[in-house]
């Protein structure tokens, strides 16, 4: 008799607030609508595959972006393939622009006696 005066349906969770605040959804599947996953992630489509990798340069995880498994596995196929033409950086900007030079930490080794 109870099981049957649910107020909330018995298909959603509510989300738990202290570690999961909004319901996250797959974006490459949400935009696809029907046509396949090659389709919409290309290793030519170097501006959506830039969203998915952290200011480091590293490939973001699932449960920071929300993709499903299966779009996850074909953005780090397309991002390795961009990084290998050279579309996509290995590594972050900043770090190869300033190398860590560790000889010059104001030793002067010319001058020994």
């Amino acid at each position: 008799m109870t099981t049957q005066n649910r107020s909330r349906p018995n298909n959603r969770r509510r989300p738990n607030n202290r570690y999961n605040s909004r319901i996250k959804i797959c974006q490459p599947c949400f935009e696809r609508k029907g046509k396949p996953v090659s389709s919409i992630i290309t290793y030519k489509d170097a501006t959506l595959l830039q969203r998915y990798i952290s200011d480091r340069g590293k490939i973001e995880p699932r449960r920071k972006t929300g993709t499903c498994l299966k779009c996850q596995t074909y953005l780090t196929r397309e991002i390795k393939k961009a990084r290998e033409i050279a579309l996509l950086p290995f590594a972050a900007e900043h770090v190869l622009l300033n190398p860590i030079d560790r000889r010059s930490n104001n030793r002067n080794y010319s001058n020994r006696s």
